[in-house]
């Protein structure tokens, strides 16, 4: 699908994802399951951050807190890797964050104020900071949306990021209304999701996000090829594991 078609898709009428999740998939060869994830910190630390990000993407919350720090450490004019803190903080579809950590993220990200970065990255730092700007739980909402709509933006700007785009999508599964029963959020990011694993078939993103936005029982056969072989795209996290068996 070309930059245009994909624009016309994400807009209010997009194609179900019902439909998308069966177009046939690009060959394995062209992604392994190993992430990359490009940024303008030190190339020593870039292997640690792609690591990091691989199991960010599998909720492996507690180890990607540790792995963001030890890169801070590494190199602190890092400023992804507060980001990487502040995202292992807000476990997006689990449970909202005590006011204790809403404040943990917010000195995090305060320190990237007058940081180098490069404009992509400033986009991933910006939408963190939005949901990180208030430490009333009540906002607990609003500031989702807000970094759900920051996602957007960033993933229209880079169609070439696989991460934008599984990271949005999951925001759009963070902010689903579970009255919903048309499932417009889980299918607008099941859409997005199927059409990156068309060149990114092993992106471990992209596959867990697949199980979540159909994991529902009238849904849950659409995600089966994608739970068939998400274990092994993510072999060194429990909950990849795990996660196929609500499909299976």
């Amino acid at each position: 699908m070309n930059t245009r078609k994909w624009r016309s898709a994400l807009g209010p009428h997009l194609v179900p994802a019902l439909v998308l999740a069966v177009l046939p998939l690009a060959a394995a060869a062209v992604e392994t399951a190993e992430i990359e994830f490009p940024t303008s910190c030190d190339a020593s630390v870039q292997g640690r951050f792609n690591h990091a990000v691989t199991m960010l993407h599998s909720f492996e919350y507690p180890e990607t807190s540790k792995l963001f720090a030890d890169i801070l450490a590494a190199d602190p004019d890092c400023a992804m890797a507060r980001w990487g803190i502040a995202m292992s903080i807000w476990h997006q579809i689990w449970a909202p964050p005590s006011v204790a950590e809403l404040e943990q993220g917010a000195r995090v990200l305060a320190a990237t104020a007058g940081m180098e970065m490069t404009s992509r990255e400033a986009g991933y730092i910006d939408a963190i900071k939005s949901f990180f700007s208030d430490t009333d739980p009540l906002t607990h909402g609003e500031r989702s949306r807000a970094y759900q709509g920051r996602m957007a933006a960033l993933h229209a700007e880079h169609l070439d990021d696989p991460d934008a785009g599984a990271l949005y999508a999951l925001s759009l599964l963070a902010t689903a209304d579970p009255t919903d029963k048309s499932y417009a959020h889980q299918y607008h990011a099941a859409g997005i999701l199927n059409w990156i694993r068309e060149t990114r078939p092993r992106h471990p993103g992209v596959l867990h996000y697949i199980i979540h936005s159909y994991d529902y029982p009238g849904l849950a056969h659409l995600a089966l090829s994608a739970a068939t072989v998400y274990a092994e795209a993510a072999p060194e996290s429990a909950h990849a594991q795990h996660m196929p068996s609500h499909i299976f």
